[in-house]
């Protein structure tokens, strides 16, 4: 649930990638950890925001896909001790240098109530240059339940358009 005096998410990851041999296999290994600085009041008053994750991706060429797990007791200020999250990416080259990008992902709350459950994508498209420079936009959009995730005014999962740009150092 959103915390009622915070603004900000620090996200604290360590792991380890690399290839199967020569294959062309990539894989993903880690954990990650949200970490929601600010009063410690949910506005739920029941669970804290702070999430743990641990995570197993593969890719190959141009697919990806991976598979997070939330041992901690709630995720995301939500009850659901073992949620869950399983997404796949596609992110293929098209012409002129450009990339397209298509995404699908399942958050489901392990044992909290199913009205939390929620399926998300994305689609879009971005250029990168040798400089470090990608320019991109996608649109993004999910089937959460609206009402589960309003706060106030704001609709965590409403529809949006992104157009970004990039530098890489």
């Amino acid at each position: 649930a959103a915390y009622t005096k915070s603004s900000m998410e620090l996200d604290l990851y360590a792991g380890y990638a690399g290839e199967f041999g020569e294959s062309g296999v990539s894989y993903d290994v880690g954990i990650l950890q949200y970490i929601y600085p600010g009063k410690r009041t949910s506005i739920s008053g029941t669970y804290n925001a702070d999430t743990t994750e641990l995570y197993v991706g593969l890719g190959y060429k141009w697919v990806s896909g991976k598979f997070s797990y939330a041992p901690t007791k709630s995720a995301f200020g939500f009850e659901g001790r073992g949620a869950t999250y399983l997404d796949l990416t596609v992110d293929v080259p098209v012409f002129w240098g450009m990339n397209a990008i298509a995404h699908v992902g399942r958050q489901e709350f392990g044992n909290g109530p199913n009205e939390f459950d929620y399926t998300d994508w994305k689609i879009g498209a971005y250029k990168s240059w040798d400089n470090g420079v990608t320019v991109g936009a996608y649109y993004t959009d999910t089937d959460i339940n609206s009402d589960a995730f309003t706060y106030g005014t704001v609709e965590s999962g409403k529809e949006a358009f992104t157009a970004y740009v990039q530098k890489t150092f």
